[in-house]
Order: structure tokens, then C-alpha cells, then sequence
């Protein structure tokens, strides 16, 4: 699979860059009140038509250059970066560059409840380790080193890449519980579509497929496409009585994944549901998260599921 590197510099003087840490996502913050969710098919020229007015209606005194820049990081962070691609996020105060992978699509998070006020985001797993601007290349260096927000650096996948693989047993046993977290999360997406028949789900739904032009029938409730983003997994009622949408909390804050499920919920209701057809939402979580339990307490058809994971040493004495 092909994947791209991008930079994103989190915030003036990198100001952003713990709370992405320790949440998970990257972000910028121009036009924090637009949502750029039913744009991201726009083409770059057209992207620029639409939004150049309203950039120059919030900062007057801006530069064209500026405006032109501010808008080109946008279309990249929201329309050009994809799922599976990486993100590097320098922290010039320690002389290290972070390392994540993307794992969601774009985001519209106006209230997130954290100290970050950046309403545009995508969740990231993050690799426990930074590497150091010493130890690598000195044209890759210079590249990194660019001022600007958001940019690739996909000219340098292959230098890129090896800086992918973790060796977690020289790392803290702090790291390496996180690593072990975040690989967890980004599994657990694949694990349930391949496992979905052994979950107690299975019962009242199944996975929403479409037949294709032979009428077999195609998966297509894994990473559903919206107008408004991408809904993790998409179920259908066995008797076609409902809906049922599952999202997974990768590192958001428990505000911003149970806004994200009201919107899906909403979308569905109002463009694949038909008349007496009842849509509902679940919350799968790591671990118990009671602002969720609070936020769910008044609000009726979403639930929460906790996942575990267990395993087991077997004896192989013969």
C-alpha cells in the first residue's frame, strides 16, 4: 500500500503538541468555525474559489501570500492526507521529530474538550519513540526544517520508513504500555469485521453490504464514506428494522466521539433510513470512561461497550 509523509507543526511555538500527544490527533486552527466535512471532494482551484473570501473576511490584514499559503494547508490537511498515511510533528525544544500514523479521516471537532482549540482534526496512533533530527540524513533535515504548516515529505519514504519500526524492548515500561494501547485500538476495527459473527452484535445485525454488478454481495460498512466523514462501522438490522453505528474511541475525548456519533446518526437517519426504521449508536471503549456514562445518561439510542483482551501461556511440554 502506498502512504505519503506529511508534517504538521501543532500550534505558534508548537504549543499543541503534548495534548496531541496524549490524545492522539494533529490539528490546525484556521476558520475554527467552518466545517470543511461536505468539501473534501472539492478540487485544489475550486477549494480555494470557495474558502479565499471567507479567510480574508476573518483576517482582513492578511497577505495574499499568506491567505494562499493558510488556504493550501487546509485542502492538504482536510482533502489531500489519508488514512494509513504518516505524520511527523517536530518538537524543536527537544530536538525531535514525533511519528504517527493516520487513522481517521478528517474530523470536525469544534468543542473537544481539551486544551487544544483546534476544530480540525485526524486521529493519530502515535509510535512511543521520537527519533532524533541527529540521526537522520541531512537533506531529509533540511526538508523537516520547511516553516510551513502542513507539507509532505514523501520525497524521503524510503528513509521514512525505517524510522517505522519500533524496537519496543529498549523502551520504558511506560512506552511500551502505550505502544501496546495505540497498536490495540487500531486493531480492534479488523478484529471485529473479521470476528463479527461471534459477537453477541451479530444477533440483531450484520455489517451493511450492497450487491456489486454480479450480485455478490460486497462489504461496505467498514469505514463508511459520508458527506460528513467516515463512520467506523455500519450495521444493518437482520429484518431491515434499523441501523446500528459503531465507532471505536481511538484517543478522542469522550465530548467529541459522542458528537461524532450523534452527526453519523443523524446523516443516517436522514439518507439510508426509511420511515419507521430506528438508527442507534454504540460506543466501543477501551476501558470505563464515565463521561461518556454522564453524556449518554441524556441522550437515547447510543450505548457503550467495553472491550477486553485476554490471553493465555500454554505448556508445550511433550
Amino acid at each position: 500500500m502506498e502512504r505519503n509523509y506529511w508534517v504538521v507543526r501543532m500550534g505558534a511555538g508548537e504549543a499543541f503538541v503534548e495534548v496531541g500527544l496524549q490524545h492522539g490527533f494533529v490539528g490546525v486552527g484556521w476558520l475554527r468555525n467552518t466545517d470543511f466535512s461536505p468539501f473534501l471532494q472539492l478540487g485544489t482551484r475550486e477549494f480555494h474559489e470557495k474558502f479565499d473570501a471567507v479567510l480574508r473576511l476573518e483576517d482582513p490584514d492578511r497577505s495574499n501570500v499568506a491567505i494562499g499559503q493558510n488556504i493550501g494547508n487546509l485542502y492538504a490537511f482536510c482533502c489531500m492526507i489519508q488514512v494509513n498515511d504518516i505524520v511527523i510533528v517536530p518538537e524543536t525544544s527537544k530536538q525531535c521529530f514525533h511519528i504517527g500514523t493516520i487513522i481517521s479521516g478528517y474530523q470536525y471537532t469544534p468543542t473537544s474538550g481539551d486544551s487544544c482549540d483546534y476544530s480540525h482534526r485526524r486521529e493519530v496512533r502515535w509510535i512511543p519513540t521520537p527519533f532524533s533530527r541527529e540521526g537522520i540524513s541531512e537533506p531529509l533535515r533540511n526538508s523537516l526544517g520547511s516553516i510551513m504548516t502542513v507539507f509532505s515529505v514523501s520525497k524521503h519514504a524510503e528513509e521514512l520508513s525505517g524510522l517505522l519500526t519500533t524496537d519496543v524492548s529498549i523502551q520504558p515500561p511506560q512506552a511500551q504500555e502505550l505502544g501496546s494501547q495505540f497498536r490495540l485500538e487500531s486493531q480492534l476495527e479488523e478484529f471485529l469485521v473479521e470476528n463479527w459473527q461471534k459477537l453477541s452484535l451479530s444477533k440483531q445485525y450484520e455489517l451493511y453490504s450492497e450487491p456489486d454488478e454480479e450480485g455478490n454481495a460486497v462489504l461496505r460498512g467498514q469505514q463508511f464514506i459520508t458527506p460528513i466523514g467516515r463512520i467506523d462501522l455500519l450495521a444493518r438490522d437482520h429484518k431491515g428494522r434499523g441501523w446500528l453505528v459503531v465507532e471505536l474511541k481511538r484517543g478522542q475525548s469522550s465530548d467529541a466521539v459522542v458528537g461524532q456519533v450523534l452527526r453519523y446518526m443523524t446523516w443516517v437517519r436522514e439518507n439510508l433510513s426509511k420511515p419507521g426504521e430506528k438508527v442507534e449508536g454504540l460506543i466501543v471503549v477501551g476501558e470505563n470512561d464515565e463521561r461518556i456514562a454522564y453524556a449518554l445518561r441524556s441522550v437515547s439510542g447510543i450505548k457503550f461497550m467495553k472491550y477486553d483482551v485476554k490471553f493465555t501461556l500454554s505448556d508445550l511440554q511433550s
